[in-house]
């Protein structure tokens, strides 16, 4: 808000640019824009690509068709941030799916596919006379296997991204310090004690050489004399073994520190199987968070399923609603345009009036 940032700001900025422009983010952005207009909604998904950048991967955008994808009937959030789930669903063929997943081969070349389903997708007629979206059935003969020159069976594929509680505890542990600390700590100590040692023994000679006075002068005994140097003797020493332990706990407060992390539960109990840390720990605070998990079917087999990233904690789907209506069920464009009935209609009106003044003044 101040603009005191403003460095840190330009490369989330830089990084946010070479992520659009890398992923052609103005073309798949008015392509959703065409979709939330034409079919009510569009999607920009945003996604990771590891084997980019030579397996360091990439963050990149895509614009998935909004007939592929169903969200939570029970959402009622203008971005799903409350749905319980978002799944995306595609008919792929086999091949295809290895291609897409080289190390889930096996997988998919075992999972079933269910030859019974009715699988369809929509298409723009092309007909000039036909402007609206229709339906096409996917079959077989719609895949080819490029090796075998054979049609190739077709697979239902499921994306499914869910939100799942999953518990952390925020630990308060404290760091003791190192053995090369605990060297430093002892010498600062030592050079204290000396100094201290060094003036109270210039306060003992002080006291002593009173007290000889006063016994020459007559007004103390020299037994007297000599019970109170004792009595000073062991308060010093008392007392600078007591300045001690005192200056080495103000040391070593000074050196342990108190830290706090966020680990999952499943990490927190093993970390406190080790005493040498469960006896570190100050304070431990329980509570869950939101985590997306993906999980990702093939016909009837599963893939792989995975959590992703804590920094994640929402969809990476981003829909695009025309008329955003409380439902994940939104309006396009087509609902207020007028109707052919109520252009005849108001056609017929105009014709009528006309009619009636100029046939009567």
């Amino acid at each position: 808000a101040d603009g005191s940032d403003a460095d840190i700001a330009a490369v989330f900025s830089d990084m946010a640019d070479y992520i659009w422009y890398g992923s052609d983010g103005t073309a798949l952005y008015g392509n959703a824009i065409n979709d939330a207009i034409t079919k009510g909604m569009g999607y920009i998904l945003v996604t990771v690509d590891p084997d980019a950048d030579n397996g360091m991967g990439e963050v990149k955008i895509e614009q998935p068709d909004p007939f592929d994808i169903y969200p939570d009937p029970k959402s009622r959030d203008l971005l799903f941030r409350d749905a319980a789930y978002i799944m995306i669903r595609k008919i792929l063929p086999r091949r295809h799916l290895m291609e897409l997943f080289p190390e889930s081969k096996g997988k998919i070349s075992k999972a079933s596919a269910d030859n019974t389903s009715q699988y369809s997708y929509t298409i723009k007629a092309l007909d000039n006379d036909q402007k609206d979206f229709g339906f096409k059935d996917i079959s077989e003969s719609e895949a080819v296997d490029p090796d075998s020159t054979e049609h190739d069976q077709v697979l239902v594929f499921y994306e499914l991204y869910e939100k799942v509680k999953i518990k952390y505890i925020n630990v308060f542990y404290k760091v003791e310090p190192t053995p090369e600390q605990l060297k430093e700590i002892q010498a600062q100590a030592e050079e204290q004690m000396a100094q201290m040692q060094q003036e109270m023994q210039l306060q003992a000679q002080e006291q002593q050489a009173e007290m000889q006075q006063q016994v020459e002068s007559g007004e103390m005994m020299p037994e007297r004399a000599q019970f109170e140097m004792q009595k000073a003797q062991q308060a010093m020493q008392d007392q600078m073994a007591e300045q001690k332990l005192q200056m080495e706990q103000e040391l070593m407060a000074q050196v342990s520190k108190i830290e706090n992390a966020v680990i999952t539960e499943k990490e927190f109990k093993l970390m406190m199987e080790d005493k040498s840390f469960a006896n570190k720990v100050v304070d431990q605070i329980h509570f869950y968070s939101s985590r997306i998990k993906q999980t990702c079917v093939a016909g009837d087999t599963l893939l792989y399923e995975k959590v992703l990233p804590e920094g994640i904690t929402e969809y990476p789907l981003i829909p695009f609603h025309f008329k955003w209506t409380g439902t994940p069920f939104p309006i396009s464009a087509v609902s207020p345009l007028i109707g052919k009935q109520m252009e005849l209609n108001k056609a017929h009106q105009i014709m009528v009036h006309n009619a009636s003044l100029g046939s009567s003044l």
